[in-house]
């Protein structure tokens, strides 16, 4: 069976990074999905959605700046252009567990790393995706692992899901009810990919990166998507979607 192709036009997730304030050291990331904040029906804000640990690091507050970060020296670190805003932060988010229930189904733990940002005016992130799916619990066996696609900051990166609902412990903490994923060599991992959307075969979105497997950086973490639209409050728009002005 093919991988997951990447929406049409689309080749790497917009890199991300966010000062903590008064402090010059960044946290760095991708965007993971575009969506629709729910908390007003009558004026919508468009957010973009990536970990908690890239947009909200320690120090960040609500009100902060997210920006997109250039490497003038390949080698050296990466410039802000503190002045040019791409999305504000909203102080939303959570990293760790919280009940979910799929529906029909009683509600479970589910590790969640995510939090939005108020896109800022003249700014524009085109939608990446066809829709929201699922990953089942009978999805991934040790006679079928469906593919994947990792849309990173270095473009797309085919794998396949090892397991749906696993407890992975970072820092002796447990987090459970985790996606993970084993990329196709040569792919890797890296820091900055944290945020980065998976899609299934059908180019929907089904979980948020948000870490590796440090013995084996081909192996990634991710939160189910559904949860973590559930803890934003809001609806991930997609590919042909159009705002009103």
């Amino acid at each position: 069976m093919s991988s997951p192709r990447p929406p049409p036009d689309f080749a790497a997730a917009p890199r991300i990074a966010t000062p903590a304030s008064g402090d010059a050291r960044v946290t760095l990331g991708c965007v993971g999905f575009v969506a629709l904040s729910n908390a007003s029906r009558l004026q919508r804000e468009v957010v973009l959605v990536s970990n908690r640990h890239v947009l909200m690091p320690p120090g960040a507050a609500r009100g902060d700046g997210v920006h997109q970060p250039e490497w003038p020296d390949p080698d050296g670190p990466p410039i802000l252009r503190t002045a040019d805003r791409l999305a504000t932060l909203t102080g939303t988010g959570r990293e760790g567990e919280l009940p979910f229930a799929w529906p029909g189904e009683a509600a479970a733990p589910h590790f969640v790393d995510c939090a939005s940002a108020v896109l800022a005016d003249g700014q524009a992130l085109r939608p990446m995706v066809r829709g929201v799916g699922r990953l089942h619990p009978l999805d991934a066996t040790p006679h079928r692992r469906p593919r994947v696609c990792v849309l990173g900051a270095g473009g797309p990166m085919p794998g396949r899901v090892i397991a749906t609902h696993a407890t992975v412990t970072k820092d002796g903490e447990p987090r459970r009810g985790n996606i993970v994923v084993r990329l196709d060599a040569p792919f890797a991992v890296t820091p900055g990919d944290s945020g980065a959307l998976l899609l299934d075969e059908r180019d929907r979105a089904v979980g948020l990166l948000w870490g590796r497997d440090p013995a084996d950086t081909a192996i990634g973490y991710a939160c189910h998507i559904a949860p973590v639209l559930a803890c934003l409050d809001v609806t991930l728009m997609t590919t042909g979607m159009v705002l009103a002005t």
